[in-house]
């Protein structure tokens, strides 16, 4: 029936979908736990330790916050763009790992598709 194959290839992409989410939140909650500690072994060192430029009116603290949080936001979109890019074109290990899970998923279903048809 078609509707074998169609479910069974639905079932491969929410799958696959489902498995990448757990793995990038797992992920990100460790990362953001190494960055919190981070931030607050930096937060004991002044800027005057690592700047060498004098301050201007670029680096005012209004300016900075705005133009922080726009660079924040850009960042992010970037990176996503980055990770999806890489994932869809099997350039990391992640990404090789998830187009062969994907293509071994898709054989599977094929196969269930003509032995499900052979017997109907």
């Amino acid at each position: 029936m078609w509707t074998t194959f169609l479910f069974s290839s639905l079932f491969t992409l929410f799958g696959g979908w489902i498995l990448i989410l757990i793995y990038d939140v797992t992920k990100a909650l460790l990362i953001k736990q190494r960055r919190l500690k981070l931030v607050k072994t930096l937060k004991n060192f002044s800027h005057g330790d690592y700047c060498t430029r004098r301050p201007s009116s670029l680096w005012t603290s209004n300016s900075r916050l705005n133009h922080d949080a726009s660079e924040d936001y850009f960042s992010w979109l970037q990176a996503i763009k980055e990770w999806e890019n890489n994932l869809i074109s099997g350039q990391t290990k992640m990404g090789k790992t998830l187009v062969g899970i994907i293509f071994i998923c898709s054989v599977a279903s094929l196969i269930l598709y003509f032995v499900d048809t052979k017997n109907a």
